[in-house]
């Protein structure tokens, strides 16, 4: 289960009992924050880990030709980051969407937005 839909099971139920509408909104900024930062810290990671490859900067080993061998092993490994980056920004778009969602509707309106969206998170 992602931490967005246990926050807003929490929040609907917040919402049912006694209208925390801001303790939702405060888990939602600052999970929506976390990954942000988890975003930029992969990104650089992934932005390092092309150059050390492309300049074949890694340390070199006692095969024949490490250089090449790392700098392929560098870029080719890249991959799999790429699609957590790609996981990391989807969560971070949906956060930023509910968040924006749930901002001016009301209490009624936002028990149901939040019901249909634990229904296709889930």
């Amino acid at each position: 289960m992602s931490k967005l839909l246990s926050i807003l099971k929490e929040g609907s139920e917040d919402l049912k009992k006694l209208g925390g509408e801001s303790r939702l909104e405060k888990q939602l900024t600052s999970h929506r924050q976390w990954l942000f930062v988890t975003f930029l810290v992969l990104f650089a990671v992934l932005i390092l880990l092309i150059v050390m490859g492309a300049f074949g900067i890694w340390p070199l080993s006692m095969d024949c030709n490490p250089t090449k061998t790392n700098a392929i092993g560098l870029i080719g490994g890249s991959g799999g980051l790429v699609g957590v980056l790609c996981w990391v920004w989807k969560q971070w778009s949906r956060t930023s969407l509910v968040i924006v969602l749930l901002a001016d509707a009301q209490v009624s309106l936002q028990a149901e937005i939040l019901r249909e969206l634990i229904k296709k998170l889930d």
